[in-house]
């Protein structure tokens, strides 16, 4: 929900993903190849975007050395990923962070539908917050 959330903000700002902006979702313990989850899809349906095409993929080292930034939803996959992959840890950052925060976003996974709906409100505001300094942090690495 967070990629295409992001990428619904890009577009906005006439910024669409192009060969620059390349936005992706990874879970540190996703299982390869599922669908999203219904609910989540759902909700983003009813935002106008769609994840039907969304496929689990598990976080590399490639991907994450590919990455400008990578943005997480909890601070236990911050740290996780900061010491399997000390070389790319400065760029490891927890979403809430972003608007000057710390806390965790739920894992929509398993939610009912209205949770995965607050879930989605709750990223949506955090990325219209937090876009400046997302492209500040981009643009420093």
């Amino acid at each position: 929900m967070a990629a295409a959330l992001f990428l619904r903000h890009l577009d906005r700002r006439g910024m669409t993903a192009t060969a620059h902006w390349r936005v992706g979702s990874a879970g540190s313990w996703a299982k390869e190849g599922l669908p999203a989850i219904p609910n989540a899809v759902r909700v983003m349906r009813d935002q106008g975007l769609h994840i039907e095409q969304h496929r689990s993929r598990q976080v590399s080292a490639n991907l994450l050395q590919a990455s400008d930034l990578t943005l997480v939803m909890s601070q236990h996959q911050q740290e996780g990923l900061r010491v399997e992959f000390p070389t790319v840890a400065a760029r490891i950052c927890l979403f809430s962070e972003m608007v000057g925060l710390k806390y965790d976003i739920p894992d929509p996974a398993g939610g009912k539908i209205d949770d995965v709906r607050e879930i989605a409100d709750e990223m949506d505001q955090l990325i219209e917050r937090a876009f400046p300094h997302i492209l500040e942090q981009c643009q420093q690495s």
